[in-house]
Parts: structure tokens; C-alpha cells; sequence
């Protein structure tokens, strides 16, 4: 057996110009991808630095933190106003509720009432 691990490790390395081939492609798939990851980033860099040329040029403000800031406070604002929008959806549909259930009660009532009223008047 020790004769067939030994002839099988001489066959693996027989011929390093290809592990070397194999190795270097390898090297070479992975640099193409990190390529086009790095790209990938630059090219966000650049529209992220054009969005905040743009945003100084319209707001004034020349200071990155502070544009930074103003949009977390118009974010937590706009958080606490849905929040508060959503309150008042929910407070309407339990109004709604209600006036549904008193709805029905008003026509429950209409009708004991209009029976009530035929029975007196066939009486008389």
C-alpha cells in the first residue's frame, strides 16, 4: 500500500508547470472578482459624493455631518409622524366600529319601535 501513496504522490507532482497553471487561473478568477467588486464600490462612492454635492449645493449647508444629522432627525420625525398617523387609523377603525354597532342598534330599535306601533294600532 505504502508503494501506491508514494507513486501517487510522485503522479500529483510529475508536473508542476500545470499545479502552477491551476494555481495561477486560480489567483487570476479571484483578482477578476475582487476587480469587479472594487468597481462596484467606486462607482457608489462617486454617486454618493455627487448626491452630497447636490444636497449642499440645494441646502447650503457645506458640512457632511451636518447633512448627515438633519437627515436623521427628518428620519426619527418622520418615524414619530407615522407612528402618530397610525394611531389615528387605528383610533378611526375603532370608531368606525363603533358607530357601525350603534347603527344597528338605532335600526333595532327603529323596528322594535314600528312594531310596537303596529301592534297599538291594530289594537285601537
Amino acid at each position: 500500500m505504502e508503494a501506491k501513496k508514494g507513486q501517487g504522490a510522485k503522479q500529483e507532482f510529475a508536473n508542476p508547470i500545470e499545479i502552477l497553471t491551476i494555481r495561477v487561473n486560480s489567483v487570476i478568477s479571484k483578482n477578476i472578482e475582487k476587480k469587479r467588486l472594487l468597481d462596484q464600490y467606486v462607482r457608489n462612492a462617486k454617486i454618493i459624493a455627487e448626491a452630497f454635492e447636490t444636497i449642499m449645493e440645494a441646502t447650503g449647508i457645506n458640512n457632511i455631518d451636518e447633512i448627515v444629522t438633519s437627515f436623521i432627525k427628518a428620519e426619527e420625525q418622520n418615524v414619530q409622524l407615522f407612528n402618530y398617523v397610525d394611531q389615528l387609523n387605528q383610533e378611526n377603525d375603532s370608531l368606525e366600529e363603533s358607530n357601525r354597532q350603534y347603527d344597528l342598534r338605532i335600526n333595532h330599535y327603529s323596528e322594535m319601535a314600528k312594531m310596537n306601533d303596529d301592534t297599538l294600532n291594530q289594537r285601537n
